[in-house]
């Protein structure tokens, strides 16, 4: 019977004896004080937010600027062991003509040397 006397009193609910009131209820200046709460949680976020950017940004700056630094010294150390690894023996310029005229053969020597003797352009 129970479950009988249950059933038919939720189907003879009227929800026009309600009214228009909210069975709940929040102090007077609720919504008063949580806009100021939270725009005040907003300011502070923005605040918070624009600082770790900042941070963030100062970050790499730093970042680039010790491996900018970092390859710069790299380059330069690599030019002193280059230099001492290789160095460079002064040469005379005519070394070189005079090794590559001792390689040719004598035929090639005379005519060369035929060649220079009779050039109109080449004074001695």
């Amino acid at each position: 019977m129970k479950n009988n006397e249950t059933s038919s009193s939720r189907t003879q609910f009227d929800f026009g004896q309600i009214g228009r009131r909210t069975p709940y209820s929040v102090p007077e200046d609720f919504f008063a004080t949580m806009e100021a709460d939270v725009m005040k949680a907003v300011k502070t976020a923005d605040r918070e937010t624009a600082s770790a950017k900042e941070k963030k940004r100062t970050r790499i700056v730093s970042l680039w600027k010790m491996s900018l630094s970092a390859a710069a010294v790299a380059i330069i150390l690599f030019a002193v062991c280059f230099e001492a690894m290789f160095p460079q023996q002064p040469t005379d310029e005519w070394q070189d003509v005079e090794e590559s005229f001792a390689e040719l053969s004598a035929n090639d020597q005379t005519f060369l040397m035929d060649v220079y003797q009779a050039d109109v352009f080449l004074d001695d």
